[in-house]
């Protein structure tokens, strides 16, 4: 059975890593994650299973190091990874 440890806990113990390469579908998700977009949502926006999101989302939180998805969010963002500013819609 996996171990759960709190997030404060879980920094300390788990390095924060940069990762050497995101593919353009996670690089999508991690956009989408940092916006703030459900999961569920970000799946139907991609075309994607929502199991297949959270596959992707667990990879992402290993290549960061990170022990939770809010996590990610914040270390992706310190990094320098931001949000995509989105298109503008034509009338």
């Amino acid at each position: 059975m996996p171990v759960v440890l709190p997030a404060s806990l879980a920094e300390r113990l788990l390095p924060e890593r940069t990762p050497t390469t995101v593919t353009p579908v996670q690089a999508g998700i991690l956009d989408r994650l940092i916006r703030g977009t459900p999961q569920g949502v970000i799946a139907e926006g991609l075309g994607l299973g929502r199991r297949t999101v959270e596959r992707h989302i667990a990879t992402l939180r290993d290549q960061y190091g990170a022990p939770t998805t809010a996590v990610l969010v914040e270390r992706a963002a310190r990094l320098g990874y931001h949000a995509r500013p989105r298109p503008k819609r034509r009338p």
